[in-house]
């Protein structure tokens, strides 16, 4: 029976037999779903089962901003099962082309160089690409919601 740990409720067609988690967090600005994976990794830890390996299935459909993403990176790497995969979202997307980001507040707080960039394309291919652990996994006109193939999917060889 697959077990499925989800951070972000959303519209899922979830077929039988897979048991769905969903993990919130507040609208805080300092409170994020990376929160949540530590606490999560701090339990593990007081446990003695951080090296137990919980998921089959990631889908990093975070916050696309390279301070809250490449920390979920780190854990969700690390709690993947080997033979698991994890899909990172929204490859392309970055602050200065969202129509909700691309902000007076936001051009304050990032340098342009951040509000061009592609985040998530910035962790995938610093955290991802470079580990040996991780295969990057190519699958002709893939994408989970069919919109420009701006999915990255990796399986994870080994511990």
């Amino acid at each position: 029976e697959a077990h499925l740990h989800c951070f972000k409720k959303k519209d899922l067609n979830i077929p039988d037999g897979v048991k769905v988690n969903f993990y919130s967090n507040t609208n805080k600005s300092g409170d994020s779903y990376v929160w949540t994976l530590a606490k999560r990794t701090q339990q593990l830890i007081k446990e003695g089962k951080q090296n137990e390996k919980k998921y089959d299935l990631i889908f990093l459909d975070g916050a696309h901003v390279y301070d809250v993403d490449i920390a979920a990176t780190c854990y969700l790497k690390e709690m993947l099962k080997p033979g698991g995969y994890i899909i990172f979202s929204d490859m392309t997307w970055s602050l200065e082309e969202s129509f909700s980001c691309n902000t007076r507040k936001n051009r304050a707080k990032y340098t342009n160089e951040q509000m061009t960039t592609r985040h998530v394309s910035l962790i995938v291919d610093t955290l991802a690409r470079t580990d040996k652990r991780f295969k990057e996994i190519h699958i002709n006109n893939y994408s989970i919601r069919n919109d420009d193939n701006d999915e990255s999917v990796f399986e994870k060889l080994h511990d």
